[in-house]
């Protein structure tokens, strides 16, 4: 039971109960825990960190400026998320300068054109729990002044000593909460607004990250091949549930790859290629289950392969 649509529950009084019942129960036991946390310290950098020479930014720019062109703009509803800007690397540890460095480009596109009719499904199902409510309310208000009856009866047996009778009624305020819970979660509301939410946010973001040359990149286990793109390598596709919405993955590797012994594939330098260069490029779609084939379609995958010649 969510407490955002509806007033927390249990009351003040039953609140007040379950405290008197600890002291009367004499079972409220407070545990001092302290601990040391060491935090992990960074990564040493035996060499030093050096700032990139011009040349070794103008490359990759390059690169990211064909990946950037490669992507599409937003459909006809949809905009880009974002300042969509080219950041190359300006500073590097130079222990790692002489293998392919690693940088990427990504582009989040969010659905804006129907806004006022995802707003309105939201105020639908919020409209229909608090009519749901409203009728609740009666049955609950009935077991709320019961409780608060018995939370008297319970500050009296506190102020007696009478722990006997504050245990009997500690339990007949347990089994009208409980009654109070169930008429709360009749019909479920949680679910049903957990079903418009999501309803409202399907099909309202997709995205696309490149990366290139990643020191590892692997679809997910349930994944399937799918026929990969012109000059690439290979291409996944696989479903998951993020924040109760549906969504499609496709990943598309282009270079060569290896398998580790943890199942991840590992990027292979490009025999030549400068560290700057790409290697290796991994491109992560995210959308829509419906959409994600149009996105696809519509990233241009030989501009990405031709950075790899």
């Amino acid at each position: 039971m969510s407490t955002s649509h509806y007033e927390a529950y249990p009351t003040h009084q039953h609140e007040k109960a379950m405290n008197l019942r600890m002291t009367l129960t004499a079972v409220l036991t407070v545990a001092a825990m302290v601990g040391t946390c060491a935090a992990q310290a960074d990564g040493v950098c035996v060499k030093g960190y050096r700032d990139t020479t011009p040349a070794e930014r103008a490359t990759i720019a390059r690169v990211l400026e064909t990946v950037k062109r490669a992507l599409p703009g937003p459909p006809n509803g949809w905009v880009i998320l974002g300042d969509d800007a080219i950041s190359p690397t300006t500073n590097l540890c130079a222990d790692y300068e002489l293998t392919p460095w690693e940088y990427d480009f990504s582009r989040q596109y969010q659905r804006v054109d129907d806004q006022e009719a995802r707003d309105a499904i939201i105020a639908s199902a919020a409209a229909a729990m608090q009519a749901d409510q409203a009728k609740k309310q009666p049955r609950i208000d009935v077991l709320n002044a019961k409780i608060a009856a018995l939370t008297n009866d319970l500050v009296a047996a506190a102020q007696a000593s009478d722990f006997a009778k504050g245990e009997v009624i500690n339990h007949q305020i347990d089994a009208l909460s409980a009654e109070v819970e169930k008429i709360m979660n009749e019909g479920d509301p949680a679910a049903r607004m957990n079903a418009a939410a999501k309803e409202a946010s399907r099909d309202l973001r997709m995205g696309v990250v490149v990366k290139v040359n990643p020191t590892e990149s692997s679809p997910s286990e349930d994944a399937k091949p799918i026929a990969a793109p012109a000059g690439a390598a290979s291409a996944h596709r696989w479903s998951s549930d993020r924040q109760d919405t549906d969504e499609d993955h496709v990943l598309v590797l282009f270079g060569q790859w290896r398998h580790n012994a943890d199942g991840f594939s590992e990027t292979v330098p490009r025999l030549g290629a400068t560290p700057t260069s790409a290697s290796s490029i991994a491109v992560d779609i995210t959308a829509d289950p419906n959409r994600i084939a149009t996105l696809m379609s519509s990233i241009d995958f030989s501009a990405i392969a031709s950075l790899m010649k």
